[in-house]
């Protein structure tokens, strides 16, 4: 089954043809932070710049030497002023994780799921993870070219420039998963189409959408993104980028067993609880997503502006876009502001397991 990023395609009881997009929102006012402090978290605040430490006072007066006392005192002097520039220097430039990590090549033949039979295991899947276990590595280094992606390029360079976000999400999470001892991830090929396409997962129409289909384990970006009105907000930078996040986090999802067990457990709910948990999957994504986006911000220049780009997204989508009240599987505009923000403002993965969370936050 494939994970959209828009419809509701694929679910049992999916809803065919909802518009994810629409209009303005607010957070959640009651819900609280199930994780302690009670407040909704913020905006992160990236690109304030550090001061570097300021050094020394007033210089002492010497007294007076010989030749060799003063050739001594300069030398001495020069050495310590390189010192201090030096240790200034270091103390101004970002330390980038992870920068030895090997990225292989991207894939079409995934490494096979691993799948988890056992149901009496299925809730510690879903909500006592090895992953959560984790933090991820921050900051990491993430070099695209061009730095930003042209929502007027062609398919060709846009599908270059989202396989080369491949190579940042695997350099975040490929040593995240590796720490948990029984979870690893890859580098996926991305597949940017313009018409419909057929694959592993079935066939998809000409539309606005990106998806990461669970059958071949890859990802796809539809060019339609650009181009429809109510999907415009992808041509904003880094919007497009965190939608792929996104969809790498449904990978993810797979690697560690989670997506495994959410449909194999599917014949065995009610059609609510099938969406609940649909939700559950959809608004954890949001918030991995948030964090990979924050572990590259300091490499990628992101700021206040870019921040923005991706919550006025947030606030574009959602099951309650466009006015509807049925219950979604992938959940509310305020809900998806409120994961994707947490993501972005922390680096603990525990604060992204939705499977514990308060109904209230999964709506």
């Amino acid at each position: 089954m494939s994970q959209q990023w828009g419809g509701q395609g694929g679910q049992p009881w999916g809803q065919q043809g909802q518009q994810p997009w629409g209009q303005q929102w607010s957070r959640p006012g009651a819900a609280g932070n199930p994780w302690g402090g009670g407040t909704q978290p913020g905006p992160p605040q990236w690109g304030a710049q550090q001061s570097p430490q300021q050094w020394g006072g007033q210089p002492g007066q010497s007294k007076k030497s010989g030749g060799l006392g003063k050739v001594l005192l300069i030398a001495g002097g020069l050495v310590v002023a390189a010192v201090l520039g030096l240790v200034i220097w270091n103390l101004t430039q970002p330390q980038y994780k992870n920068d030895n990590y090997q990225i292989p090549p991207a894939t079409a033949n995934a490494p096979e799921l691993p799948i988890n039979e056992n149901p009496a295991e299925w809730d510690a899947v879903l909500t006592r993870n090895a992953l959560y276990q984790q933090t991820v590595d921050s900051p990491v280094r993430c070099q695209m070219n061009p730095e930003r992606l042209d929502p007027d390029g062609t398919p060709e360079q846009v599908q270059a420039y989202l396989q080369q976000e491949m190579n940042c999400l695997y350099r975040v999470w490929g040593p995240t998963l590796d720490r948990t001892g029984k979870y690893h991830t890859f580098v996926p090929t991305v597949t940017v189409y313009t018409d419909s396409i057929t694959t592993a997962c079935g066939t998809k129409p000409k539309e606005p959408n990106a998806f990461y289909c669970g059958a071949d384990q890859q990802l796809y970006f539809s060019m339609d993104m650009f181009r429809h009105p109510a999907t415009d907000t992808a041509r904003v930078h880094p919007v497009a980028d965190f939608i792929m996040a996104h969809e790498y986090a449904h990978l993810l999802q797979g690697r560690v067993e989670i997506a495994g067990v959410r449909y194999q457990s599917a014949d065995q709910l009610t059609k609510s609880e099938w969406l609940t948990l649909g939700r559950r999957n959809e608004l954890q994504a949001d918030c991995l997503a948030g964090m990979y986006t924050a572990a590259v911000a300091q490499s990628r220049g992101y700021g206040q502006t870019e921040v923005a780009a991706i919550t006025a997204l947030t606030q574009q989508i959602g099951d309650d876009s466009g006015g509807r009240t049925a219950p979604g599987d992938h959940g509310t505009m305020a809900s998806r502001e409120y994961w994707s923000q947490l993501g972005m403002s922390t680096t603990e993965v525990a604060k992204c397991n939705t499977y514990a969370a308060s109904p209230d936050l999964v709506r």
